[in-house]
């Protein structure tokens, strides 16, 4: 049975990012276990999975030695947000706190794949298996894989996301509140630009915010009431097209699909417990919506 100071389960953007800090501040053998590939594929074409990246986030990421090996970050120095209901306005901008710029909006699939090439450069054991089952020991667990193999450490991590194996294997409870609400993501294209400003309206039944990618692309989120949501998913693209342009007044001209639209449920998550003897829950693993 192999063994390591540190097993982390997952290797998303937490359990790798997790994973490469430990191994340059301490002197531990780590291993990651991933079931899927950690190391995603990098299109010409916008990813929809998007970040809003702080300059904290940006000083994290630099210490990784990673920031570099982002490929595309779209810098925004300001942020608005306006209400349908009230003439309330909320503006934000960077050199109003003597500040170069307030963040990055950065595909998520870069930022894993940056951290992804980070984990030789740090002598990270990557194992591309799934877990199995769990065995707590005296001195920590044994971890048992699908392909047959076992594994100690004196400390587990779980970065698993949201339906955490390790938490349930763990029988750690989980605290939950569904919004019902759903959240839809695509990523759209305008005809005037977006300043390098992230955008939010309020509306009576939704919230939109535009994240820019470009000067004329954006990720959208727009969250809204189960039923709506419904509604809005069901329309073609011509009158999904109309109906978002129109959500936020035509501020920047007609708006217009450039990816398939996803949904995800907005459910509050989170465990009882985040710490164990000899085992953490970290990112989604441990709380999430």
């Amino acid at each position: 049975m192999k063994e390591f100071d540190v097993i982390v389960i997952g290797g998303g953007m937490v359990g790798l990012a997790f994973a490469i800090e430990l191994s340059q501040k301490k002197n531990c053998s780590i291993a990651i276990v991933e079931p899927n590939t950690s190391n995603p594929s990098i299109n010409k074409t916008f990813h929809t999975r998007v970040s809003a990246i702080t300059p904290s986030s940006e000083v994290y990421l630099k210490s990784l030695n990673i920031w570099d090996d982002i490929k595309r970050k779209q810098v925004f120095v300001a942020t608005k947000v306006w209400d349908q209901n009230s003439h309330g306005r909320l503006n934000f901008h960077a050199k109003d706190e003597n500040m170069e710029h307030l963040g990055y909006i950065i595909e998520n699939d870069l930022i894993q794949s940056a951290l992804f090439s980070g984990i030789d450069k740090n002598k990270i054991e990557y194992i591309n298996a799934k877990l199995n089952g769990l065995k707590k020991t005296d001195s920590g667990y044994e971890v048992n894989l699908n392909n047959q193999t076992s594994l100690s450490c004196r400390l587990l991590v779980g970065a698993d996301g949201a339906n955490s194996q390790v938490r349930t294997l763990s029988a750690i409870e989980v605290t939950e509140r569904d919004y019902q609400q759903k959240a839809i993501i695509a990523n759209i294209v305008s005809e005037k630009p977006f300043q390098q400003t992230t955008w939010q309206r309020f509306l009576s039944d939704s919230i939109i915010a535009l994240l820019p990618l470009s000067e004329n692309q954006a990720s959208i989120v727009w969250s809204c009431k189960n039923y709506l949501a419904d509604e809005l998913i069901k329309l073609d693209h011509d009158k999904f097209n109309q109906s978002l342009s129109e959500a936020v007044e035509y501020r920047f001209g007609n708006l217009e699909l450039e990816s398939e639209r996803q949904v995800f449920p907005l459910i509050e998550r989170s465990a009882k417990d985040y710490t164990m003897p000899n085992l953490a829950l970290i990112g989604d693993a441990a709380h999430n919506i």
